[in-house]
């Protein structure tokens, strides 16, 4: 009965949102850290819980060298109804990208799963492109350092 116990816990731990440096490191350690507009949305699977998508962006200005000019991620939104009423807290964040979106995000990998997505403003830009190491990250967001 215990061992019952111990696999439901580790079982909701594992599912459980995860702490706020969880997110903030695995976007500071992206390979793909990029200025970028949305080309194009896929929906992979619209699922029970949530919709997987891959979105395809192209580079306006990369903050890591290994930034392609076109370059994909995956992300995981909430769309149908049923996904609302339905859907899980767990350690998945949920992006929204549209097309033509101008936007900076962070990817672990090349045509791996999005950490975050910020909206460019005038003084994220200006950051981003001098003064890249004062840039810190929140869930799903970047923000630049005062």
């Amino acid at each position: 009965m215990w061992a019952l116990g111990l696999i439901f816990g580790a079982t909701t731990t594992a599912l459980g949102l995860m702490s706020p440096q969880y997110y903030v490191s695995r976007s500071e350690q992206a390979r793909i850290k990029a200025i970028c507009t949305v080309e194009h949305v896929h929906v992979l699977d619209a699922g029970e819980f949530f919709t997987t998508k891959r979105v395809t962006f192209r580079r306006t200005y990369g903050v890591t060298k290994e930034t392609p000019p076109v370059f994909t991620g995956i992300c995981r939104s909430i769309e149908t109804d049923f996904q609302k009423r339905h859907g899980m807290v767990g350690p998945d964040l949920y992006f929204y990208p549209r097309k033509g979106d101008l936007i900076y995000v962070t990817i672990t990998e090349p045509d791996g799963e999005i950490t975050s997505m910020t909206p460019i403003t005038p003084g994220l830009e200006h950051a981003l492109r001098t003064a890249p190491q004062t840039i810190r990250y929140g869930m799903s967001r970047a923000f630049v350092r005062k």
